[in-house]
């Protein structure tokens, strides 16, 4: 995933004048966090700002078929995987293009000496990509293979089209398309909003008396807040590919962090390595 650490974008008012900006048919405005977006990869140019993720099997009888197949469904319920960004009188504006067809990659790695860092090495190439928002498809799903019955699920979608809550509904819908489908039976009916209906409930939103009370309640929370804190101490621009550097938590940190889990319900080491970390 890309960086905009550093960047501080303004986007109050954006959807406010989108919402009042005569839209011609089919197409409905952005919302205020994908103008914002829109702005950012005008200004950071060839860096692609994504959400990009896999998800591994081993050791599965997977019906690739099946899995691309409501991989497919479950974009078009949610809209991302057919969304276009369309530029009228220079103004932004999206629209659920019917006439996408779905588009899978397959590559084969069983033939590298190391098919794991072959397909990390092409998964990193495909995300640093740069994208065009106006010619390009937002989203780009594909099947790695790196051994008979060892699978890489990659998939890659511009931030515009889909937040990191979008892209934890759509794997869980795919999921739960996936169990329904090998278990020869009805899924359950998709009930996610629209992304039309999201960007409307946001401009009545924005027009309401509530809009200008929170407005008021957060501006006064938030007056005297201190200056972020930082673990670096300096900005630096974004870049591409993210570095990664892991290594193993001591076990009895380890041993505190699956105790403290054990006490909250629902929790997830992720969550609990951002609340240390705000701390």
């Amino acid at each position: 995933m890309s960086s905009l650490d550093g960047l501080d974008i303004t986007t109050a008012g954006l959807a406010q004048s989108a919402a009042n900006f005569p839209a011609p048919s089919g197409l409905f405005p952005l919302s205020a966090a994908q103008r914002g977006i829109w702005f950012a990869q005008h200004l950071l140019d060839d860096m692609p700002i994504t959400i990009a993720q896999y998800v591994e099997f081993t050791d599965l009888d997977l019906d690739v078929d099946l899995l691309e197949e409501i991989g497919s469904i479950a974009l078009r319920e949610l809209g991302t995987g057919i969304l276009r960004i369309v530029e009228r009188d220079g103004e932004p504006f999206q629209v659920i293009d019917e006439s996408f067809g779905s588009e899978w990659i397959h590559r084969d790695f069983r033939s590298e000496d190391d098919p794991q860092a072959a397909a990390r090495a092409w998964m990193r190439a495909e995300y640093s990509t740069p994208i065009d928002l106006l010619g390009d498809r937002l989203i780009r799903s594909a099947m790695l293979r790196l051994a008979d019955n060892h699978y890489l699920w990659y998939s890659r979608i511009h931030h515009i089209a889909l937040d990191g809550f979008g892209a934890m509904t759509f794997m869980n819908r795919v999921a739960e398309l996936y169990t329904a489908g090998v278990e020869a039976r009805d899924p359950a009916r998709f009930q996610a909003s629209s992304l039309r209906e999201i960007v409307e409930d946001e401009a009545r939103y924005r027009t309401s008396s509530r809009f200008e009370k929170d407005r008021q309640h957060w501006s006064e929370r938030s007056r005297d807040f201190p200056h972020p804190i930082s673990l670096a101490g300096r900005a630096a621009s974004p870049s591409l590919p993210s570095r990664v550097i892991s290594t193993p938590l001591p076990p009895a940190t380890d041993a505190a962090v699956q105790r403290l889990l054990g006490m909250q319900p629902g929790a997830s080491f992720a969550t609990a390595a951002v609340a240390a970390t705000a701390a």
